[in-house]
């Protein structure tokens, strides 16, 4: 049960974090995340599952980071970058 309390807790984390995800597409990401893990052939509610979930979304994270690296380093080398139609 500790198990999935932390699970729900990084979850969370992850999402307030990561700030340019809608509630929505968080709840499309863990919706295929979960169906990924069903595939896997992993029972929802099994440790399994949860160890399943929590390592999709920490894939997830990372490819997040890495973006925002990646676009952070282009901005500091060529000027402005426009997001939203904002700089």
């Amino acid at each position: 049960m500790k198990r999935i309390s932390t699970l729900i807790i990084l979850l969370a984390a992850g999402s307030i974090v990561s700030g340019c995800s809608s509630t929505e597409q968080t709840a499309e990401n863990m919706a295929a995340q979960r169906e990924r893990c069903r595939v896997f052939g992993y029972y929802e509610g099994s440790r399994d599952f949860a160890d399943c979930m929590m390592k999709l979304s920490m894939q997830q994270s990372e490819l997040r980071q890495q973006t925002f690296d990646t676009i952070w380093s282009s901005a500091r080398n060529s000027g402005p970058v426009i997001i939203n139609n904002r700089k």
